[in-house]
């Protein structure tokens, strides 16, 4: 399968009997089918990458008038897709290959092999089974667009039976009461003569960690507009506050956490500058990645 040229769904039987389907149909099919993929975003990709869900966005692109075959693909846009975003698809349209094959052969209990912890699975089989429930006893073919394959799939009906014994009741376990004393960012929203405050982050004193993502760099009068955050650890060290990323292998300290921030634009900005005033051949592996993933993370420098 592949959702960048697209997937299509060839509905038989009574709800395709006119060459048709009515509206209420189509878009149940069309949810099932969004709420699925979203599924398997949140859950089948790796969790130390940024990913953006948006980015997996369905758009139904054509419906032949002959027959009931809608088609769906990634929305297009002209917006900058992350570095990583091309082998995304491609793990989601891999495990798209792997569901599709289980409808085919009816096995549907294999989720339970391919998804053994529940709080992965619970939701993997009600996405899953709403899509194969949207149509409701039509026989279902699913082919890819664009690509000649004789690949087809079928969509078997997915017993509700199977589905319970899949899902698996996730109670939540009582725990003693702790105490902690902590350090956070708090958001305060005004609403005339009312106040509402809402924590955001937080870290223990104990631990004295929690994440640091700019959406922009700012140094020497210069702004490094980012295609997306950049995920940070933040930490004080005794008196010291300290900021790493440890994809681009920079480290900014300081005496105050602004310091720390000031001190880690000025290293990412002599990084950057640094790269790109030499060729991939005068660096080191690691160097040229580095510098492949700070070229695609920066979508624009402007003057301060």
């Amino acid at each position: 399968m592949d959702l960048k040229a697209g997937i299509a769904l060839e509905i038989g039987g009574e709800l395709g009997k006119n060459n048709s389907i009515s509206a209420n149909s189509l878009a149940e099919i069309a949810m099932s089918f969004q709420s699925l993929i979203h599924s398997l975003v949140k859950y089948d990709l790796p969790s130390n990458e940024p990913v953006d869900v948006s980015n997996f966005n369905l758009e139904l692109f054509e419906f032949k008038s002959c027959c009931a075959v809608p088609a769906f693909r990634l929305r297009q846009t002209d917006a900058p897709f992350p570095f990583n975003y091309d082998s995304q698809v491609l793990t989601i349209n891999e495990r798209l290959d792997v569901l599709f094959s289980i409808s085919d052969e009816g096995n549907y209990m294999s989720l339970m092999e391919i998804y053994p912890e529940p709080f992965k699975r619970n939701e993997i089989t009600d996405s899953f089974y709403k899509f194969a429930s949207s149509f409701k006893d039509s026989p279902v073919k699913i082919y890819q667009k664009g690509i000649l394959s004789d690949k087809t799939y079928k969509l078997k009906k997915f017993n509700e039976e199977i589905k319970k014994e899949l899902i698996t009741p996730i109670i939540d376990s009582v725990v003693s009461k702790e105490e902690d004393m902590a350090v956070g960012t708090i958001k305060v929203i005004k609403r005339g003569n009312k106040i509402e405050k809402r924590v955001i982050d937080y870290y223990s004193k104990d631990k004295n960690q929690l994440s640091y993502s700019p959406q922009k760099i700012e140094y020497d009068n210069k702004i490094f507009s980012l295609n997306y955050p950049l995920r940070c650890l933040f930490e004080k060290e005794n008196s010291y506050y300290v900021i790493t990323n440890e994809q681009l292998d920079i480290i900014g300290t300081g005496m105050t956490d602004r310091e720390a921030e000031i001190n880690f634009n000025e290293e990412f900005v002599y990084l950057y500058d640094r790269l790109n005033s030499l060729s991939d051949d005068k660096l080191t592996k690691r160097l040229v990645s580095i510098k492949f993933i700070m070229n695609n993370l920066i979508k624009e420098i402007n003057d301060n």
